[in-house]
């Protein structure tokens, strides 16, 4: 901006030197010729002409990069309003992200008033306790339905062998009571007895 600032300004004093320059060439009220062409009044006139148009040549510079610096200004303000927006946004999220850190409303399993945030390396430690804890819990769970089904499957073995055993001794008494010819045949099947 000072760049700027020191360019206006030295237009500004080349402007009113110039200025100056025209106010005192109009006390000069001569009728000498140049050349014999013109009179020494119109020359002057030109002359004053000439500078009033570099004048104006200067100024029009001078707008036009006033211009280009005021686009400059005002994209350089877009810019910055939409990097504050951002700001704006990341700062009223590390609030809520604080608020659930430190807030008791966020708690572990313990309950609100067990609960406060000590620090990344704290929450680390508890975090691989709790690993721990359910790893156990996992590994006790596993061996107790392993338990539990080594347990149904005994209980169904014997279960078993008692039928078989009771199935037996029907058998058995079968023999003893219709012979040793007797085999055990499927309910609602007849048996034939014969004779050789």
């Amino acid at each position: 901006m000072s760049s700027l600032e020191n360019r206006i300004s030295a237009d500004l004093k080349t402007i009113k030197a110039n200025l100056d320059q025209i106010r005192d060439s109009d006390e000069f009220t001569g009728t000498t010729t140049i050349s014999n062409a013109l009179p020494l009044t119109q020359v002057d006139e030109i002359t004053k002409l000439k500078l009033i148009n570099s004048l104006l040549a200067n100024l029009s510079s001078t707008l036009d990069t006033i211009q280009w610096n005021i686009n400059q200004v005002d994209e350089s303000l877009k810019v910055t309003n939409q990097l504050i927006d951002k700001w704006a946004k990341i700062l009223v999220k590390n609030g809520e992200i604080s608020e659930l850190l430190l807030s008791q409303s966020s708690f572990p399993v313990g309950g609100p008033s067990d609960y406060k945030w000590k620090g990344s390396t704290t929450d680390n430690m508890l975090y691989k306790e709790k690993v721990t804890k359910y790893n156990n819990l996992v590994n006790k769970y596993n061996g107790l339905k392993q338990a539990r089904e080594a347990t149904e499957r005994k209980l169904r073995q014997q279960e078993e062998l008692r039928m078989r055993k009771i199935k037996e001794r029907e058998e058995i008494l079968q023999r003893r009571v219709y012979g040793s010819k007797y085999r055990s045949k499927p309910p609602g099947t007849r048996s034939r007895i014969t004779k050789k």
